[in-house]
């Protein structure tokens, strides 16, 4: 056993002589050996990032519009017909889903 640890010590010695012999050509090696083993992570992280970033673009796109208590019924339809194109030939404002696209005039609730 004592060989054994006297072999292992006379090993690194040597090994810690030629890297120091060798400062520049050793760095190198140790960077490629840290790009080899950094690549297969910076590779999942990326296309783990992608995969989510795809994801919420495929949600419905939405509009939030704020309109004041005093808007009049004309603005109201007129920004209802300019939003929804389905609601082009619904004359009269309602609470339940019209045209193919499930639009809703929930703004009458809102303004009550």
């Amino acid at each position: 056993m004592k060989h054994f640890l006297y072999l292992n010590w006379q090993s690194a010695k040597l090994a810690l002589l030629k890297i120091l012999r060798q400062p520049f050509g050793s760095m190198l090696t140790l960077l490629m050996l840290a790009l080899a083993l950094a690549l297969p992570l910076s590779l999942y992280l990326a296309v783990s990032s992608v995969q989510d970033w795809v994801g919420r673009l495929t949600a419905t796109p939405q509009i939030t519009l704020f309109m004041e208590l005093s808007a009049e019924e004309a603005d109201i339809a007129a920004v209802q017909t300019t939003l929804c194109p389905a609601c082009r030939w619904w004359k009269q404002l309602s609470s339940t889903p019209i045209g193919p696209n499930g639009c809703t005039a929930w703004w009458r609730w809102a303004r009550s």
